[in-house]
């Protein structure tokens, strides 16, 4: 599919742009057919993505649009297994459907990101509650399965990855793509929300993490999303562990979708 939706023609580069729905900038509102241009050359430029491997989806939910560039910037100073390209100038071409920023799975994936914006303090417990801790180990184990298909083994293939959201590199951050950080994202935001801050911890350094309950609810979503991921690699027994917690609150965890 990807090769269908990218590629080269003679007038300019054909990629992707997310848009975030809260997005204010020239990108709101857009729609195919326009021609969208800074008024100034120079940053913020327009990022038209070569794929979706690497994609970064900095707000949710959005809209996600194949274009082409047609007046190209600057694009000196970036590595070289950079996916990305600066634009001035894009032709919109076409709205695209979420899913296919989560891979080969991308439909049922979907669902499980979706489903985030509709916890409350309710759903919340009653995830928490039903999540097995044993699942966690299945969802470290997802990662290692990742770690070893890469073409360059990363330097924490074969760790403890209970708390991984990505793997970053060049061949792609996670199975799902951005799945795993999109769910962390808006689970924290929500957590912090409807508790006014009580749910995020901070350590010594500043960092800020979800607290034990809140950390199993999410834990619920990113479970979920790995069975899905490698549902194939995954025993049925081990995929019923990791959606456990995702299914008694939303019911049958959506697999080949």
């Amino acid at each position: 599919m990807l090769s269908k939706l990218f590629g080269k023609k003679e007038q300019g580069i054909i990629g992707y742009i997310y848009v975030a729905d809260s997005d204010e900038g020239i990108l709101k509102n857009v729609s195919a057919g326009q021609t969208i241009k800074n008024k100034k050359k120079g940053p913020p430029w327009i990022v038209v993505g070569h794929g979706f491997e690497n994609m970064t989806i900095a707000k949710w939910p959005g809209s996600l649009w194949r274009a082409e560039v047609i007046d190209e910037a600057k694009n000196t100073g970036l590595r070289e297994y950079a996916k990305y390209t600066r634009a001035d100038g894009v032709k919109i071409i076409e709205k695209l459907p979420l899913s296919v920023l989560f891979g080969g799975f991308g439909v049922a994936v979907l669902k499980i990101v979706e489903s985030t914006s509709s916890i409350d303090l309710e759903k919340a417990e009653k995830l928490a509650g039903a999540f097995p801790d044993k699942a966690l180990e299945l969802y470290s184990k997802g990662w290692n399965i990742y770690g070893g298909t890469k073409n360059d083994q990363p330097p924490f293939y074969g760790r403890d990855h209970q708390n991984t959201i990505a793997m970053p590199g060049d061949e792609g951050c996670s199975p799902i793509n951005s799945a795993f950080k999109i769910i962390y994202s808006q689970v924290f935001d929500r957590a912090n929300k409807l508790t006014n801050g009580k749910a995020i911890l901070t350590d010594g350094e500043g960092n800020l993490s979800l607290d034990d309950a809140w950390s199993k609810a999410c834990n619920s979503f990113l479970c979920a999303a790995m069975a899905i991921a490698y549902q194939q690699k995954y025993s049925s027994d081990e995929v019923a562990l990791l959606s456990r917690a995702w299914e008694a609150v939303y019911g049958k965890l959506p697999i080949k979708v």
